[in-house]
């Protein structure tokens, strides 16, 4: 409401994304950062930030971190104190958001258009996150459990003993074998662990919640019963591809083990000073964000990921994929590796388009290219890598 009355531009934005729909859709996020010089990072420093936005939004708001509304910033060593972790905290966050006593966005608000107001609903949309902010949010068991993820009823760890069967592992790349959860089953397991948290002994209780991959957590969102007709469990798990692809994610986790392999063929033609040399002399295009070919350095390359900024890694997969293509492709050789590359390099290229430009072709496109990135990913690099 005070945004749309100091600002009259903001309110007729506002009004055209209420006409193009409504009810809106509401979407919260959160993201540890430390302040100050991020090469020399102070842990002590650490901030929780939380922000928000209407999904309704245009792709050009959408896609700018300054667009998306500050709810606030906790210190990350603050977050211990509070009773029940940061799931709790998203609880009452959802609460102010859908609050059953006073303001509710699935009920009604006002803004400010020119002067005149405009009523409008918001329901929610979901949690965006990475596998971290996701895992504290709904209080589940992550890598650490035996379902690692809360989307898929028969995905095990690597190492579980109960994999085979219907069970599948993290690295199968067959949809048909995966199992989703719905909502519905989410808040069954979460009934059955309320019930079974007062009927059976710790240790089968502690052995269930491994197997649901779900902490017991009355304080948490989704032991929050009130929250319900709001909060979808599965539907509103949302990763950040950011941070899935880009930031120490696949991307940098590829790259890394596509140098090594580089490096270790000892052909001259391969070497990082000849990809150096090739990233300072090739014209790439401005959109692709700003190209340091310094970086382009065997003490960038870690032992499962690349030693880079998001930003970095953004643009370098584009010089890397097209060093691939012109200089390693027409020799023949590491020709799944050349292909895994370009898949990757085209999935990044789909996913920086905005939500509201991709139609349904280009989406099962893109779902296509996932599906034949994952499945040469996984016969090419170790497990260990998955």
């Amino acid at each position: 409401w005070i945004l749309t009355t100091v600002c009259a531009a903001f309110g007729d934005l506002m009004k055209a994304c209420i006409d193009k729909c409504s009810p809106m859709h509401i979407m919260l996020y959160d993201d540890e950062f430390h302040p100050g010089n991020p090469l020399r990072p102070d842990g002590g420093r650490k901030t929780l930030g939380i922000y928000w936005v209407f999904l309704e939004w245009p792709s050009y708001l959408l896609s700018r971190a300054i667009a998306w509304l500050p709810f606030g910033y906790l210190q990350s060593s603050d977050l211990h104190s509070i009773e029940g972790g940061p799931s709790a905290l998203r609880k009452r966050i959802m609460n102010i958001f859908f609050s059953q006593n006073s303001f509710n966005f699935s009920t009604g608000t006002m803004i400010v258009v020119r002067g005149a107001g405009v009523m409008f609903r918001a329901v929610y949309g979901g949690n965006l996150g990475d596998e971290k902010g996701l895992k504290e949010v709904n209080d589940i068991k992550g890598q650490a459990g035996v379902k690692p993820c809360l989307r898929c009823k028969n995905v095990v760890r690597f190492r579980s003993t109960h994999e085979g069967g219907y069970l599948v592992k993290l690295n199968c790349v067959d949809r048909s074998k995966l199992d989703a959860n719905s909502d519905a089953d989410i808040w069954t397991m979460v009934d059955m662990l309320e019930t079974a948290s007062e009927t059976i002994s710790p240790e089968d209780f502690a052995e269930l919640q491994m197997n649901f991959g779900i902490n017991f957590n009355p304080l948490g969102l989704l032991f929050d019963r009130r929250l319900r007709p709001y909060f979808k469990p599965a539907s509103h798990y949302i990763g950040d591809w950011m941070h899935t692809l880009v930031s120490q994610g696949v991307a940098g986790t590829e790259t890394a083990a596509l140098l090594r392999l580089l490096i270790s063929s000892k052909d001259e033609r391969f070497q990082l000073d000849k990809l150096q040399r090739f990233a300072g002399i090739v014209h790439f295009p401005s959109s692709i964000g700003t190209v340091n070919s310094t970086l382009i350095d065997e003490k960038f390359i870690g032992h499962q990921n690349m030693k880079w900024f998001a930003g970095d890694t953004l643009a370098m997969v584009t010089i890397v994929d097209a060093f691939l293509q012109i200089v390693v492709k027409p020799t023949g050789l590491f020709p799944e590796h050349v292909e895994c590359y370009n898949l990757l390099a085209a999935i990044l290229r789909a996913c920086k388009r905005g939500a509201q430009e991709v139609t349904p072709a280009m989406h099962r496109q893109h779902r296509s290219l996932v599906d034949r990135h994952q499945a040469l990913f996984v016969q090419i690099y170790p497990e260990d890598m998955v």
